[in-house]
């Protein structure tokens, strides 16, 4: 597993903003992702995510969770953004990249982007995190896509 430097992630910025870097984060694929909820006299919560596709997708998946009204429910963190939004305290986020891990392979039989997400999510102070303690026995959903069943 590759150890990544903590770096803030930047989405949508002008093309004279945008560095190299930064493009080649939003494509990174098998990355665990952290964000930063910050509001006007709240005190920060961070999410701590994965995503196997690009964080590119993932972030715009997020995107859509919290602008839009009928995806409001659709992950832990759009709840507490929409939380907030209700109390018209104006939320920001921050992503960052935690560490990069192998999905699911038949080769390796294991989802080491699964068990690193656990393991991040277990070093983080539970009173500052949004996610639940229950996402700890979750099965891996990434081996799906290997059975048979969806080949048939």
């Amino acid at each position: 597993m590759n150890k990544l430097r903590k770096t803030k992630i930047l989405i949508n910025l002008p093309p004279k903003l945008a560095t190299v870097t930064t493009l080649i984060q939003c494509l990174m694929k098998d990355i665990i992702y952290k964000a930063e909820v910050t509001a006007e006299n709240t005190e920060m919560k961070n999410y701590i995510g994965l995503t196997a596709t690009t964080f590119k997708v993932r972030h715009s998946n997020h995107k859509t969770s919290t602008n839009n009204p009928n995806s409001k429910q659709s992950t832990t963190l759009s709840t507490y953004i929409w939380k907030l939004k209700n109390e018209q305290k104006n939320p920001r986020t921050k992503f960052s990249v935690l560490r990069q891990s192998k999905s699911f392979t038949p080769e390796i039989g294991k989802c080491h982007l699964c068990i690193t997400e656990k393991m991040e999510i277990l070093k983080f102070d539970s009173k500052k995190l949004l996610n639940a303690r229950s996402e700890m026995l979750s099965k891996c959903r990434h081996k799906a896509k290997f059975t048979l069943e969806k080949f048939l």
